[in-house]
């Protein structure tokens, strides 16, 4: 459900460009790092899937964390520093 939101976004043309753009740089890092010998291709392939699934889950609860702080500011506060103490 959530995937297929964020890839009708992506149909715009500048959107389209800017993901592929995000694409390339990711594999121009993530082959240095194996070239410099700072990871394995397990820890990429790892890193990758927990990206796409970390993707998922927010893309998921999004519109329902938009909806929420915008219907009422009271716990607004208490969100950001719980979320920015998560990360």
């Amino acid at each position: 459900d959530g995937f297929s939101v964020y890839l009708r976004t992506v149909r715009s043309p500048w959107l389209l460009g800017l993901f592929v753009l995000n694409i390339v740089w990711c594999c121009f890092m993530m082959h240095g790092r194996m070239y410099l010998g700072m990871h394995s291709p397990i820890d990429l392939v790892v890193g990758v899937a927990l990206a796409l699934l970390l993707l998922h889950v927010y893309i998921s609860v999004d519109d329902f964390v938009d909806a929420w702080m915008t219907s009422s500011t009271v716990f607004v506060p208490a969100y950001q520093l719980a979320f920015a103490t998560l990360l």
